[in-house]
């Protein structure tokens, strides 16, 4: 799951509508996810309840929360990978710069998501 973020809207970044989508085919793509195994959801934070403790940045951030299972300590290790593979894909499809997007992973889903209330058993 890919919780995207978008703080303000500036100019040349790309239309909100289907931004999702394309977050997810694209991100699902890139990292190989099966179709259907990847959720994207999407929200817009205006930019006046956003502040860093400095000067204003060039290039409003984005946030991308990941939320995923980890199966073993390989996919702990393909975080930074992932990561880059994140901001590359939601850089791209929003027009911002890569080095706004912000790639947080919460901790390991495993016994924390129930799709329908149900426990996840897959193992893949």
């Amino acid at each position: 799951i890919l919780e995207v973020e978008v703080v303000g809207q500036q100019a040349g970044d790309a239309p909100l509508d289907g931004l999702a989508e394309r977050i997810a085919m694209d991100a699902g793509s890139a990292l190989g996810v099966p179709a259907g195994q990847l959720w994207v959801t999407l929200r817009q934070l205006p930019a006046s309840q956003y502040a860093e403790n400095g000067p204003p940045p060039a290039t409003l951030p984005v946030f991308v929360r990941v939320l995923a299972r980890m199966r073993d300590a390989s996919d702990t290790a393909e975080r930074p990978q992932r990561a880059e593979t994140i901001a590359a894909v939601v850089s791209q499809a929003i027009a911002r710069e890569r080095s706004s997007v912000h790639v947080i992973f919460e901790p390991d889903a495993s016994g924390r998501v129930f799709f329908g209330g149900v426990p996840e058993l897959r193992t893949h």
